[in-house]
């Protein structure tokens, strides 16, 4: 449960992977089969799309970050009551601590995530001599049409 990932917020298209405008820690689930989908129903139900398929709030990354750290510990405390319903005594193991903003790229992520205003990029993190190598695994591109499909 605990795969670390970061999720990077990014006001345009063509900005450079290493250059997000924000920066979003997750402690917990950052497997792309776990936060992929929550990404995707955050845009869905924050309504980030119009119906010409731009994105609403390309200029307002700080407010996407904020809602986005708001959608995520939710997410986190909905998933949680569940462990606790089956086990009580687990209820002081489980810390907020694990959604956070950030300066840095950390150097112990296994998944990244790049929210760009038309997609979300997923990578995988792996580690060289050199450090960091980001390898993308999939994108994800974000358009009203796709988005209603899902409904």
């Amino acid at each position: 449960m605990a795969t670390r990932s970061q999720i990077g917020i990014y006001k345009s298209r063509i900005d450079k992977l290493e250059n997000p405008q924000s920066l979003i820690f997750k402690m917990h689930d950052g497997y792309i089969e776990n936060t992929l989908p929550v990404l995707l129903k955050f845009v869905e139900e924050m309504d980030l799309i119009d119906k010409d398929s731009s994105f609403k709030l390309v200029q307002d990354y700080e407010a996407i970050d904020s809602w986005l750290k708001y959608y995520l510990i939710n997410d986190y405390l909905n998933e949680i009551k569940k462990y606790i319903e089956e086990d009580p005594t687990m209820k002081h193991y489980y810390i907020l601590k694990e959604i956070y903003s950030t300066e840095d790229f950390y150097q112990d992520i296994e998944f990244y995530y790049a929210f760009y205003p038309d997609r979300i990029e997923s990578y995988d993190v792996g580690y060289t001599e050199l450090g960091q190598v980001f390898h993308i695994v999939n994108t994800c591109y974000l358009n009203y049409e796709l988005l209603e499909l899902e409904v």
